[in-house]
């Protein structure tokens, strides 16, 4: 997926909705993580502290290599704030951070495997299926940690706050996708009745394998759902036909349309040709600059420097459109409009009530 978000980013920037950490859990109030030791991605005990770390420098090393997002010369204040942030979530009440979970995480991201989108599509990373230990009534966040026993913290309607109460699940055969209804639960997903429109939760079947029909449910992830049959299937090697770049194997190749039937390539390399949009043609690592009309390595950008949407990328916030530079970084406790894209909280904070607000599950109560 092209000229997206940074995955990075989308982890440590204000406004991030459901990063990787979002469900260490299970129960303890120790600052240790419940005195669990395990392998942090390298072997030995893992404080949490170190875990957090590792963690973060896992994933901005996978967004390097991965994505081509030059992460690695961020400053360490802007390190300490984001491990801090983690920390506070691991030992949220409610939450069990387990070294040993993430040391798996840190060993997946540190494959690297460059064949998806984000790193929540990987297995090792995927914390939420372990639900907390606080009854439905509790006081909860969703920002980071997912605490609650039904594993559905249900945020207030206050835009940015992070807090809410833990709710319980729908249950199959109960109504889905309506405003204010809970989600459905683990294992299940909302199902909509062409012939009435009505919508339940229903238990999701297993992973499709080859053949499998994918037009309600996904396929293993070795397969890519072809658009034309709508079925599982291996996805298409060089010279190959195709409709779309999700026919094509990951992350080597695009559909080039300008052929009859259309069939896969190779992504164009640095310097090469390139169309500006969301299929540019270059290799996932690179970007297409609009002025020149060829594929570019990506950068950062400062507060109040100069931007452009997946290719000059801001350290803290998101690049304005109407003014083409990073954002203005407020304190926290600094007056703020979420609405105002020319400003923004720093990293891990929120813009709350007007006023920038670290994140801290410890604030909901």
């Amino acid at each position: 997926m092209k000229n997206r978000t940074p995955f990075a980013t989308r982890w440590v920037s204000s406004l991030m909705a459901a990063p990787l950490m979002a469900t260490l859990a299970c129960s303890s109030n120790d600052n240790n993580g419940g005195g669990g030791s395990g392998d942090g991605g390298g072997g030995g005990d893992a404080t949490v502290a170190t875990a957090a770390g590792d963690l973060l420098q896992a994933l901005l090393d996978w967004e390097n290599v991965c994505q081509g997002t030059p992460y690695g010369t961020e400053n360490e204040a802007w390190r300490s704030r984001v491990r801090d942030w983690y920390v506070k979530a691991f030992t949220a009440p409610g939450v069990a951070v387990m070294p040993q979970m993430i040391g798996a995480c840190i060993a997946r991201l540190r494959r690297p495997d460059c064949t998806f989108d984000d790193t929540r599509d990987f297995p090792e990373c995927n914390f939420r299926v372990m639900p907390g230990t606080l009854a439905n009534g509790s006081a909860c966040t969703s920002a980071l940690t997912n605490p609650c026993q039904s594993g559905f913290c249900k945020r207030g309607g206050t835009v940015g706050d992070e807090c809410g109460i833990c709710t319980a699940l729908t249950p199959n055969g109960g109504q889905c996708g309506t405003n204010g209804a809970a989600p459905c639960g683990l294992q299940s997903h909302c199902v909509v009745n062409p012939a009435d429109g009505a919508a339940t939760c229903q238990s999701t079947p297993p992973r499709g394998d080859v053949g499998a029909s994918c037009s309600s449910n996904e396929c293993k992830s070795e397969l890519r759902c072809d658009t034309a049959s709508v079925t599982c299937q291996v996805p298409a090697h060089q010279d190959e036909a195709c409709l779309h770049d999700s026919d094509c194997e990951r992350p080597a190749l695009r559909c080039d349309a300008s052929t009859e039937p259309h069939k896969c390539v190779a992504r164009s390399g640095e310097n090469a040709p390139c169309a500006a949009g969301i299929n540019d043609g270059c290799a996932e690592q690179l970007a297409c600059d609009s002025k020149t009309a060829k594929c570019v390595k990506k950068s950062l950008a400062n507060p109040g420097e100069p931007c452009e949407q997946g290719i000059v990328i801001c350290r803290v916030g998101s690049c304005s459109g109407t003014t083409g530079t990073c954002p203005q970084v407020l304190p926290d406790g600094a007056a703020c409009d979420s609405a105002n894209r020319a400003q923004t909280c720093d990293v891990a904070a929120t813009c709350v009530q007007d006023k920038c607000r670290p994140s801290d599950p410890a604030q909901c109560k």
